[in-house]
Order: structure tokens, then C-alpha cells, then sequence
């Protein structure tokens, strides 16, 4: 993720054990309106993004249902993010996942 003057630039590029890897990518801003995100597959559920104190919530939708939310903290020192997402898996039950980034190294300004 980077900042941008309006808002944040997220990419991530997935390699699957299974199956050919993918790049996502999207700009918003932090008012809660829909950005598209797209990928190297396809364009994907759109996201809005919001401020919740120190956290970011983003909420992606499909139809105009709530798909996924996805709630961002940052550690105290800058260095440790944590990403837990909350979303429903093809039965309808809810999924709650977890990841846990460090930074090793310190961004040049």
C-alpha cells in the first residue's frame, strides 16, 4: 500500500500453491465511496474504504450486497499490520481470516 493524495494505493500479487498467480490493485479514498478494483484476471468487487480511529475498515460489495469486510490496525510502531477479514464461504458460512504483516525494513520518505 501507498499513499495517495487522495486516499491509498493498494497492490498485492498472489501466487496460489494451485493454479496461476494474480495482481490486484485499486485507489480510494477514505469517504466510504466505491473504487473499482481490478486485477490481472478480471475487474473485481468494487471497495469502499473508511476511517474507524486508527483502523481502516474496507467493505467490498457484489450487487450491492456486502460481500466482505475487512478491518486494517497498525501496530504501534508502524511495523506490524494486522488484516482481519470476515466473509461468507459458498454455503453461506461466516469466515473469519487473519493475516499478520511485518515490515522488515524502513520506507525512504
Amino acid at each position: 500500500m501507498t499513499r495517495e493524495a487522495r486516499g491509498v494505493h493498494y497492490h498485492s500479487h498472489t501466487q496460489p500453491m494451485a493454479g496461476e498467480p494474480f495482481d490486484v490493485d485499486y485507489t480510494a479514498d477514505y469517504d466510504g465511496k466505491p473504487a473499482m478494483v481490478t486485477g490481472s484476471k478480471s475487474i473485481l468487487l468494487p471497495v469502499s474504504l473508511q476511517r474507524d480511529g486508527a483502523a481502516v475498515i474496507a467493505t467490498y460489495r457484489n450487487a450491492f450486497q456486502v460481500a466482505a469486510t475487512s478491518k486494517r490496525t497498525l501496530s504501534d510502531d508502524g511495523r506490524t499490520m494486522t488484516i482481519t477479514t470476515i466473509s461468507s464461504d459458498s454455503t453461506g458460512v461466516s469466515v473469519t481470516n487473519v493475516g499478520v504483516y511485518r515490515r522488515t525494513a524502513t520506507p525512504t520518505p
